[in-house]
């Protein structure tokens, strides 16, 4: 019973102190972990927000800026071409051309990315080499290219003539899909407008950029887990960042449906942060639309944000440790100097419950048990001494009973020997 007993104090004690110190550490440890992916949280969104910003602002400067020059160089034609002399007049073709030419390379050479700058006529109308070509840079100056003759290539061949027809086929200003010219090993961009005249269409003038220019704004995020799209305003994919060069065959491979995640962006959620899957990955994203119409989308994917959840999980379960080492201290601690005394105290106790006075409780302490100790000490003392009392007493009162028998005895027997003898005289 009395090894039961222990057992089941120190258990109740060592349960007691789990449960109140877990709990203490779960209550609070959850409400710090709870709050810290709040606050990861707002600073993943406050962060993309930023990127997204920043890197749309980047695009819209230098997009806008090949706009304007196209805009512009569109005014331009407007406003001075003869088109009905140009048809019959070739010294007039030659000058205006020239004058076209020197008017573009000025508005080319305040474009900081323009490779080259075009006009082509209406080649049903003027035929198939009628225009301007300039390609070069802003440092090295632009050039004048012979014309490639549009005519020699079907208007599917997007690789080709892809600049010409595409503008001409919607009717409106457009920004082609990347597309490799192999002519000079660069892969391209391309900003075109068709021109009409007294709605009669009259030819095409655009810029290129090297898709380089727009590589260099999207992939320098500052996460590297940070995954950047680029969708033009129809529905197609420009650019996105990773770490493969631009190949349209692997974009083409890797692109999940470009008009779903449009639709995911498109409705309207609570946190911001819309979730889409992309390469066989899920991500979390925002998007920002550009002055152009298109569509810019900065996202982190699942696998980058389960990373950081698992970061800050780690101080907790560091704290964890170091909870449960103090924990098991304080147990030790609470056993030695609480449950030990405690064990010491009820063993003898359970003697004095015997009848055995002459313990020893090795035990003191000025806390409540060592008090508990010395008038358990005291007592025994005091129980000691009563009794040792009670046995001189006993022994006393014997002395003096066995005292008083014996008196009584001798006194019956002098009474005894005074009868016989009177009882002799008289029969004398």
């Amino acid at each position: 019973m009395k090894k039961k007993y222990k057992q089941s104090l120190r258990a109740q004690t060592v349960v007691t102190c789990i449960i109140l110190v877990l709990l203490a550490f779960f209550l609070t440890a959850g409400g710090i972990l709870a709050r810290e992916i709040r606050d990861g949280k707002a600073t993943l969104m406050s962060s993309m927000n930023i990127t997204a910003d920043k890197k749309a602002l980047e695009l819209d400067f230098t997009m806008l800026s090949v706009e304007r020059a196209v805009f512009s160089a569109q005014d331009y034609i407007l406003r001075t071409i003869d088109d009905e002399r140009l048809l019959h007049d070739s010294q007039y073709e030659k000058e205006y051309m020239a004058a076209l030419g020197k008017e573009m390379i000025s508005l080319a050479g305040i474009t900081p990315d323009a490779m080259t700058v075009y006009f082509r006529l209406n080649i049903e109308k003027y035929g198939g080499t009628k225009g301007i070509f300039l390609k070069g840079d802003t440092k090295k100056g632009f050039v004048s290219v012979k014309p490639t003759d549009i005519t020699l290539f079907n208007p599917n061949d997007m690789e080709h003539v892809g600049w010409y027809y595409i503008p001409v086929w919607k009717k409106a200003p457009v920004w082609t899909a990347p597309y490799e010219n192999k002519n000079i090993g660069i892969t391209l961009i391309s900003f075109i407008i068709p021109i009409y005249k007294d709605n009669s269409f009259l030819g095409i003038v655009g810029m290129d950029i090297n898709l380089a220019t727009i590589k260099n704004i999207v992939d320098t995020l500052p996460n590297e887990n940070q995954l950047a799209l680029l969708i033009a305003e129809d529905g197609n994919l420009i650019y996105f960042n990773n770490k493969y060069h631009f190949q349209q065959l692997d974009l083409i491979k890797q692109t999940a449906d470009i008009s779903e995640i449009i639709d995911i962006f498109n409705k309207p959620v609570k946190d911001e942060l819309s979730t889409f899957h992309w390469n066989d990955g899920l991500h979390h994203g925002l998007k920002r639309k550009l002055k152009n119409d298109m569509i810019l989308i900065v996202a982190v994917s699942e696998k980058a944000m389960q990373t950081v959840k698992k970061q800050m999980m780690l101080p907790v379960i560091i704290t964890f440790i170091i909870v449960i080492a103090f924990m098991a201290l304080a147990l030790y601690l609470a056993l030695k100097n609480i449950i030990a005394p405690i064990r010491i105290i009820t063993e003898a106790t359970f003697k004095l419950a015997r009848g055995e006075l002459n313990i020893n409780i090795p035990y003191d302490s000025k806390n409540e048990l060592g008090q508990l100790s010395g008038n358990i000490r005291m007592m025994t003392s005091q129980m000691q001494e009563y009794i040792e009392y009670i046995r001189e007493q006993t022994k006393k009162e014997r002395k003096e009973k066995e005292a008083a028998i014996s008196e009584s005895k001798n006194k019956s027997e002098f009474l005894a020997s005074i009868y016989f003898s009177l009882h002799e005289l008289d029969l004398n």
